[in-house]
């Protein structure tokens, strides 16, 4: 039997359907004739050269890149095992999905002494939970917000390829000193920290805030 769901009620196939309802069928696998994906091979295309083995011996191991099947926005895929006539004892799908992620933490330095900022492992800085967190494209467009955890830390994931802005919106970030309800407790920026070429860059000299005046301030690592 070659695989071949060709006007089969039962196929034998891998597939995945993407937030849409898209359904995609994945081949390739074993350069077998039809969806034969169980064939005891070792397959991998998110890597050049193809990686195909024929030599696995009852062990089927497929890796599939589905980057063109699903979009940056999408939360969410599902796999779909079809194992037509064929003997299958156990079956995980993993899937290699390639995104975007920017996470980081606001964090308040409660015993800031003035000058320099500091980070928050020098400072020993407390997480600021319930903080409300921006992220803004290269072209200033508002594309989501976070709320911050209860150690301060926020998340965002699956953007597209490209430059991004966070920014913590002052009213929410409350003082763990006399409570997060202290009504003379203001945010200041006294430290934020980047992604830059190469590495992770610290920037200790915007006390205040690259331009003071705006209400909406940097305020993350």
């Amino acid at each position: 039997m070659d695989g071949s769901s060709s006007g089969s009620t039962n196929p034998e196939r891998l597939s995945v359907t993407n937030q849409s309802g898209t359904t995609y069928i994945l081949s390739g696998d074993g350069g077998q004739t039809g969806n034969n994906a169980y064939n005891s091979t070792i397959f991998d295309n998110t890597v050049l050269p193809i990686y195909n083995s024929s030599t696995s011996h009852g062990v089927d191991l497929d890796t599939y890149d589905i980057s063109s099947y699903i979009l940056p926005s999408d939360s969410q895929v599902t796999a779909n095992v079809n194992v037509g006539q064929d003997f299958v004892i156990s079956a995980a799908v993993v899937l290699k999905v390639p995104s975007n992620l920017i996470a980081g933490t606001v964090f308040e330095d409660v015993n800031y002494p003035g000058g320099p900022g500091r980070n928050r492992v020098t400072s020993g800085g407390l997480g600021v939970s319930g903080a409300i967190v921006e992220l803004f494209n290269a072209a200033g467009t508002f594309i989501q917000r976070k709320t911050t955890d209860i150690n301060g830390y926020y998340s965002f994931g699956g953007m597209a390829d490209g430059a991004y802005r966070i920014k913590a919106v002052n009213s929410t970030v409350k003082s763990n000193r006399g409570g997060l309800n202290c009504s003379t407790c203001y945010p200041v920026q006294t430290f934020r920290k980047y992604r830059g070429p190469s590495s992770l860059i610290e920037v200790a000299n915007e006390v205040g805030g690259a331009n003071p005046p705006h209400n909406r301030m940097l305020l993350w690592e």
